[in-house]
């Protein structure tokens, strides 16, 4: 399948309202579109790729990082995993995707210039065999081998221009990855936004047809902040969990203390207290002494969606005998990580 977003299609509601001038590389409602989907995947993925993020030094980490997310192969994050060869301006890519666009039309006419010599060959060679043993053929035999021998230039010639649009491909993929890997890094390295994942899909969102910081103001300015369900238990987790306890016991007393007297009603506090079982097996399993206290919610929480996703039976029976009710709340010194 050849590149999709090069040749981005402006949605009809897209223009309206627009001043006159040069179309952008990406509209609001795609731009938008983009930074849901990567905000959605780097949520429910935060336990495993967030620690990396939050701590990427450079290009090679912030790929390493990205690389647990099952869906990274495809979609928004491809341009975030290939290896780049060369640092590019924005103006040498500008030049990079209009030599692409370039090959990407010769390669198009060299193919209908080949089906249309084809078409005749084929015609030429057919109309050979309707006149065998007639005072045409001698003549229509010549013009059927020229049409041939025109077919076979056609087709070199189509060979030679999808080979120019393939190298044209793989300069502007590794170019658009240096790209994107460097306004990422930027984006890390700048103080004015928070690490989480709604701030990375901000920044991620529009690369690497605009820059970091344009895609983070529009994306900001048409849409507030906001977490899905998996985020917002992870939340909780790093919150009762990102400072040193004394031991494994002494964090599931914390949290089982906060989730039985914290959210009564809340769907997010019930899923926890539901899959209590779980998410205990997971702390007492990942919490070590030899881990960074700001490493720890990640370790239980990666563990605890991964014993949720493949409950046995025996897992059922404990989830069901080990869940968690919410008391009343009494006011105590406990810690609210809402």
């Amino acid at each position: 399948m050849r590149r999709g977003h090069h040749n981005l299609l402006l949605t009809p509601d897209s223009t309206e309202g627009r001043k006159p001038g040069r179309p952008p590389a990406i509209t609001d409602q795609q731009l938008l579109n983009r930074q849901d989907q990567i905000q959605q995947r780097l949520e429910f993925y935060w336990a495993l790729v967030g620690w990396q993020l939050r701590n990427a030094s450079c290009e090679d980490d912030l790929r390493t990082a990205l690389h647990p997310i099952p869906e990274a192969a495809s979609g928004y994050f491809r341009v975030f995993l290939r290896n780049p060869v060369a640092e590019v301006s924005g103006s040498s890519l500008k030049e990079l995707r209009a030599h692409f666009e370039r090959a990407e039309d010769e390669a198009r006419a060299a193919h209908a210039a080949l089906r249309c010599t084809e078409e005749r060959a084929d015609c030429a060679r057919r109309a050979v065999l309707e006149v065998a043993n007639t005072p045409e053929a001698e003549s229509m035999s010549r013009l059927s081998d020229q049409e041939q021998r025109a077919c076979e230039a056609a087709r070199a010639a189509w060979l030679a221009a999808d080979r120019a649009r393939d190298a044209a491909q793989h300069a502007l993929d590794d170019s658009e990855t240096c790209f994107a890997l460097g306004q990422l890094l930027q984006f890390k390295e700048s103080k004015r936004y928070h690490h989480e994942p709604y701030d990375f899909a901000n920044a991620m969102a529009g690369l690497p047809l605009i820059g970091w910081k344009v895609s983070s103001r529009r994306c900001r300015k048409s849409r507030k902040s906001f977490h899905g369900v998996t985020y917002q238990a992870f939340r909780i987790v790093e919150k009762l969990l990102g400072t040193r306890t004394l031991s494994a016991a002494d964090a599931c007393a914390r949290l089982k203390e906060y989730l039985e007297s914290h959210g009564k009603g809340d769907y997010v506090h019930d899923e926890l207290r539901k899959h209590w079982y779980s998410l205990r097996c997971a702390i007492e399993s990942e919490y070590s002494a030899h881990v960074p206290d700001a490493r720890i919610p990640f370790l239980v929480f990666a563990e605890y969606q991964k014993r949720i996703c493949s409950l046995s039976a025996a897992a059922q029976i404990r989830l069901e005998q080990e869940e968690l009710s919410c008391r009343e709340r009494v006011p105590s010194s406990n810690h609210d990580p809402q």
